[in-house]
């Protein structure tokens, strides 16, 4: 049987950082995500950088969850 793989990057819920949501590599399958794929191997500024970000991606995806309750 052939298996059909593809690799994609979405934003996508995640635990790869305290964000609830994170724009990771991913592993697609006949049903759906098989793989969120960790952030990889990053140097120390961009680990840095990835540090100071991880704030406001948590503020506005709370922003966005509460846009959905309200309007959805």
């Amino acid at each position: 049987m052939l298996r059909c793989v593809v690799t994609e990057y979405a934003y996508v819920d995640s635990k790869i950082t305290k964000a609830p949501f994170f724009s990771s590599k991913l592993t697609l399958g006949k049903d759906g995500i098989e793989t969120v794929h960790a952030v990889g191997k990053i140097n120390a500024s961009e680990e840095k950088a990835l540090e100071a970000l991880v704030p406001e991606l948590v503020s506005s995806a709370a922003k966005g969850v509460e846009f959905v309750k309200k309007n959805y």
